[in-house]
C-alpha cells in the first residue's frame, strides 16, 4: 500500500501538470525580462498557496454546502451523476 505522502504528491502532481505547463509558460514570457517573469512565478505561487489554504480550512463546508443543496432539490448527492 502506498504511504499517504506517496499518494497526495501525486495527486498534486497531476492535478498541477508541472511538466505540461514549462512550455506554456516559456514561449508566453519568452519576450519579458527576468525580473518579469520570476515576478510572474512568485505571483503565481502565491495566488495557489491562497487558494489551497482557504481550501484547505473551508473546502469542506463549501463542498457540504453544495451537496446539501443538491439534496434539497430532492436529488440524491450519493449518486455518482449529478443531474443539473
Amino acid at each position: 500500500m502506498l504511504s499517504p505522502f506517496i499518494l497526495a504528491f501525486t495527486a498534486i502532481f497531476v492535478a498541477l501538470d508541472i511538466i505540461g505547463a514549462i512550455p506554456m509558460y516559456l514561449s508566453m514570457t519568452k519576450e519579458l525580462s527576468r525580473e518579469a517573469r520570476v515576478r510572474i512565478v512568485n505571483t503565481s505561487m502565491a495566488v495557489a498557496l491562497i487558494v489551497a489554504m482557504v481550501f484547505a480550512f473551508i473546502g469542506n463546508g463549501i463542498f457540504e454546502h453544495l451537496a446539501s443543496g443538491f439534496q434539497d432539490r430532492g436529488r440524491n448527492h450519493s449518486s455518482p451523476h449529478f443531474a443539473f
